[in-house]
């Protein structure tokens, strides 16, 4: 069962993102692609700024649960001293794929939406 903190963190972030979408959606001064830039801006914050904590809280444990890693991105292993035994860890770097993914998207839809053709283009190369 998870904690009732993490029900409610993602209750906030939902709620941050939906809220973006909302405003975004009945403001006359803005268009639809400022309105889809900044529910994607917010929920690219709350992704990487979860994925960047985990990472950083991985880094500062890895002396008592260090991970391993193999040749590929996945499988992620990291030690759990309580069972000895390593689990699966593939939530961090998830994440952080998720919000790529989220930018590619945002690439594509900022190709369909602006004015030079190829700046979609350059965002999806660069992502």
């Amino acid at each position: 069962m998870t904690p009732i903190w993490t029900l409610v963190n993602n209750c906030i972030v939902i709620a941050c993102i939906v809220a973006t979408s909302v405003y975004a959606g009945i403001s006359d001064d803005m268009s639809t692609y400022d309105g889809v830039s900044y529910s994607v801006a917010v929920c690219l914050f709350f992704l990487w700024s979860y994925a960047m904590l985990q990472f950083g809280h991985d880094l500062s444990q890895f002396n008592e649960r260090p991970l391993y890693f193999s040749p590929t991105l996945f499988p992620i292993y990291k030690y759990n001293p309580k069972i000895n035994d390593v689990e699966d860890h593939y939530k961090p770097t998830t994440v952080w794929i998720c919000g790529l993914v989220l930018l590619v998207f945002w690439g594509f839809f900022t190709n369909y939406a602006l004015g030079p053709e190829w700046l979609g283009a350059v965002i999806s190369i660069g992502v």
